[in-house]
């Protein structure tokens, strides 16, 4: 059934109620008029919904809005589409009334918040930091409520009503998983490794052993703790025995398969005695990686059995309420500025507005108990004649998108929780929440942080992410672990916190050397000028010449990466002077170090001002006088004017130092904030911004400097992604740099390209990427014309998999057509191998065939393979070969080392070139 132009796919429908909006639908539309009768209902109960400056008691609140127009109800400002809505998306746009009546009318003119969080210093910081920010009353609608002509509504959409219960279906599977479920997608999981040892007579006992000792831990886990915890200290005592199989594989039995290679077991066949030691390690992770986990949910288990788990409380609608009042306040306090904006980014005020306006709209909403009255029609409920089933009616589904809402919020409190704890900041930024507008809202947010996850789905979604990898996935797996890690009971948050010590890992690596770093200094030519300066108020005129070296030189720090420009400098002057009757020809030489100390932050390169100390040495080589020519007087003259000359020497030479220093500190903070601030704006312009623009961020996390290395340690990745939960590949020998990505960030990446759920050809799959990463010359790469249409699947459609020596492209797609063949649920599998090419510079080579799995036989599938491999040739080679290896001439000498891809790394290293030498 091909989907309608103005419908959106579940995936899409969901990230949009994730992110507060709604669901357009007449159902929705229709909740207008039963929110209004909700808010009244709980006015008329006495819940709490005072305005700021009003009374809390809902008594007083009816009595001041009496005060204004009659025809203007209050419960209005809960109408869907009406104030409250439009205030959290555009809080900041309307100006503010004076909070105080005493103050006068430019008070309301606030300055915006500033902070040095963020880089930047005003006088108005403390202006800004106000016991509490003034917001408008909460307005009345007027024509939200008018009947609307001409408007879709996509619930009367069979397709989407399909959709949506589908995927109701599948999170009511998920709360029903069993340990027998999970025992089998573990399996899946650890396939790539038991495969290979269960094969190799050396190994295949242990390794039968182990995978019966995970299917006891993982069954046990139901049973009494003792019970599983004896299961799990046996798998324990498996995985330890690994260690003794270390040898076995190194030697390898080579007369069982010489002369039968064919035969061989590929562990040994196909991998070296490095690579099988490497796969025995990744396997030995991987079994300790679910022996924690397991052992981190048996509380979470036996609180199940005995029945102590508490449910999470739901909102009411007083609470929520107070709790978008709470979010303005805290927006109104950071303003609009650069700093101000920053702030609210990082710790979702604007989206947890819209969040809690989209809860609202459905929360106060109340359904009659016939479909009719909300306009459903006779095509409320349908049946599927198939199946035999019924389809839950659009009242019922919108009673689970309300719960769904509900749940999102719960999301974005348990983030925002998360954030306030665990973000690094100066004791001057923790001050910020100590000011009663954030406070009051950081408390508010933290206070309702304290929902609670099935272990059983999270240990599913954990074996799920173990086995594909995806973006999705792995977000799936982090918003459950923070559910729990939030949670107000000790043994949620042990299984909740056990995901973010596996996971909560960089996966970006930047290792570069003192000496690569310095290679990259431009080199400056001496400068000539001429000298018209007052030296102790005497007119000095002269030539110079300047001479400069410049340097990084790194500061040891286990938490920064800092560094000094180390600046060198030598000034050269031949200079005359006139004092009284005689002129003085001088030789002056002035040596100066400034130092200027870096340090990369999340946002690019941080400075400070240039340190400058210098020393200075003059010599005179010369004394003329008007009377030299007299041969006693001339002397004299000249003994006397050399005499005066070295009386004030110290004081020559003090002025000449501050006035080298001086004009060195200027000249470096000149030059070097000049070219930081460029880097920075194209860093900010060209990186950051296509970054945010994806929805992902790189933060530094760990990292560190020593006497030779700059350590860069980074995540990349959404607000919900993953970090990595390997070891990376050691850096080589002699490297001038190290670069490593894990495959979460490259997972990571994929999953906001949002290709999951869209129905493409080639062509138009490159035309959307080459406007959804601003890359036009997508657009201009030629494809062979064929009638191919295929659908993406709405979970993990790309994933990227390191595993050892591949680099596995994973393409997954719930439907794909060629002409009027069409296929579903298809996985396509190209696998690339690194390797040296003829001038010894690394590149990648398809390795083996297109892999094609999918319920269907082989041959119908010869037609689609043949574009495949069209489409992903063998012949061709991808070159990791940059142009300005051989164009620039700082990297003279250097090429990118052998590729390495190990344990869900892909790591590179620039080494020297020996060969190109």
């Amino acid at each position: 059934m091909k989907r309608s132009t103005k419908m959106r796919t579940t995936s899409e429908k969901r990230e949009a109620s994730r992110r507060g909006g709604t669901i357009r639908s007449g159902a929705f539309r229709a909740l207008s008029l039963c929110v209004a009768l909700g808010a009244g209902l709980a006015l008329a109960r006495g819940e709490d919904v005072a305005f700021r400056g009003q009374s809390s008691d809902a008594g007083a609140v009816v009595a001041a809005e009496g005060e204004r127009e009659s025809s203007e109800p209050v419960y209005a400002a809960l109408a869907p589409g009406g104030a409250i809505a439009a205030r959290a998306r555009s809080v900041a746009s309307k100006p503010r009334p004076v909070a105080n009546p005493s103050r006068s009318a430019d008070s309301s003119a606030r300055q915006d918040f500033r902070s040095m969080a963020y880089g930047s210093r005003s006088e108005a910081a403390e202006e800004a930091v106000r016991e509490l920010l003034a917001i408008d009353d909460v307005r009345e609608f007027t024509a939200q409520n008018r009947p609307r002509e001409n408007e879709d509504n996509d619930l009367d959409e069979l397709s989407y009503l399909e959709e949506l219960n589908e995927d109701i279906e599948t999170e009511e599977k998920l709360e029903a998983i069993t340990f027998e479920e999970i025992a089998d997608e573990c399996f899946y999981a650890l396939d790539p490794y038991s495969s290979l040892f269960i094969e190799y007579p050396p190994t295949g006992a242990w390794t039968e052993s182990v995978l019966e000792s995970v299917q006891n831990a993982l069954l046990s886990l139901g049973e009494s703790s003792a019970r599983a915890e004896e299961a799990l200290d046996s798998l324990d005592s498996k995985i330890a025995e690994a260690d003794a199989l270390r040898e076995v594989l190194i030697a390898s039995d080579r007369s069982a398969t010489r002369g039968n290679d064919d035969d061989a077991p590929k562990l040994v066949s196909r991998y070296s005695a490095a690579g099988r030691v490497q796969l025995l390690e990744s396997f030995k992770n991987a079994l300790r990686r679910r022996a924690y986990l397991w052992r981190a949910s048996l509380g979470f288990f036996a609180a199940e059995r005995e029945g102590s788990l508490v449910a999470p409380r739901d909102f009411s609608t007083a609470e929520l309420v107070r709790l978008l009042r709470a979010t303005e306040s805290a927006r109104d306090f950071f303003g609009s500025s650069p700093n101000g904006l920053s702030w609210r980014a990082s710790f979702d005020v604007d989206l947890l507005a819209e969040d809690v306006a989209s809860v609202l709209e459905l929360q106060t909403g109340t359904f009659e108990p016939s479909n009719a009255g909300l306009g459903f029609g006779d095509a409320a409920e349908f049946a599927d004649s198939s199946a035999g089933t019924k389809t839950p009616s659009k009242r019922e589904l919108v009673a689970k998108e309300r719960a769904r809402r509900a749940r999102f919020l719960r999301d974005r409190l348990n983030s925002i929780a998360r954030k306030i704890e665990k973000t690094p900041m100066t004791p001057e930024q923790r001050q910020v929440f100590n000011r009663p507008a954030v406070a009051s809202w950081a408390e508010i947010a933290r206070s309702r942080a304290c929902d609670q996850a099935s272990a059983k789905t999270l240990l599913y979604e954990f074996e799920r992410y173990e086995n594909v990898g995806g973006g999705q996935s792995g977000r799936a797996l982090q918003q459950l672990a923070l559910r729990m890690s939030t949670s107000k009971s000790e043994v949620c948050r042990r299984v909740g916190r056990a995901i973010d010590v596996l996971y909560d890992n960089p996966n970006v690596k930047a290792y570069v050397s003192e000496a690569l770093i310095n290679r990259m200094l431009p080199i400056k030519d001496p400068e000539f000028g001429v000298v018209q300066e007052r030296i102790l108020n005497n007119p000095v005129a002269g030539s110079r010449r300047v001479d400069t070296t410049v340097s990084i030189e790194l500061i040891p720090d286990p938490n920064r990466l800092l560094m000094n420009l180390t600046v060198n400098g030598r000034v050269s002057t031949k200079t005359s002077s006139e004092v009284l009757a005689a002129k003085l020809r001088n030789q002056s030489y002035a040596n100066y170090v400034g130092k200027k100390t870096l340090e990369w932050r999340d946002y690019g390169i941080a400075y400070s001002p240039a340190n400058v100390a210098a020393n200075a040495v003059n010599r005179l080589d010369a004394v003329e006088t008007d009377v030299d020519f007299v041969p006693l007087a001339g002397g004299i003259a000249r003994e006397v004017a050399r005499a005066q000359y070295e009386s004030r020497q110290e004081e020559i030479r003090a002025e000449m130092r501050a006035r080298v220093t001086k004009e060195a500190r200027e000249r470096i903070d000149a030059e070097a904030n000049e070219r930081f601030d460029a880097l920075n704006e194209r860093l900010r312009d060209n990186f950051f911004a296509r970054l945010s623009k994806l929805g992902l961020s790189l933060k530094t996390q760990r990292s560190k400097t020593t006497d030779d290395w700059l350590l860069a340690s980074l995540r990349l990745g959404s607000d919900y992604s993953l970090g990595c939960q390997s070891t990376e590949p050691p850096t080589l020998d002699g490297a001038f740099a190290d670069f490593k990505i894990h495959e979460s960030a490259i997972n990571a990446y994929l999953t906001q390209l949002d290709l999951a759920g869209r129905e493409l050809t080639p062509r138009e799959t490159l035309d959307y990427l080459a406007t959804k990463l601003d890359r036009p010359a997508l657009r201009r790469i030629k494809l062979e014309e064929n009638d191919l249409r295929f659908t993406f699947a709405k979970v993990d459609p790309i994933v990227v998999r390191f595993f050892e020596d591949q680099v596995r492209l994973k393409l997954r797609f719930e439907r794909m057509a060629l002409g009027k063949t069409e296929w579903s649920d298809l996985e396509v599998e190209v696998a690339y191998r690194p390797s040296l090419g003829t001038d010894q510079t690394p590149s990648f080579a398809r390795d083996g065939v297109v892999e094609i799995y999918g319920p269907t036989n082989l041959r119908s599938l010869l037609p689609l393979r043949a574009i495949l491999a069209k489409a992903f040739p063998a012949q061709r080679t991808f070159d990791l070969n940059p142009e300005f290896f051989q164009t620039d001439d700082r990297f003279v000498g250097l090429k990118l080392g052998l590729c390495r891809v190990s344990r869900g790394w892909f790591a590179v290293s620039v080494v020297r070139d020996d060969y190109g030498l």
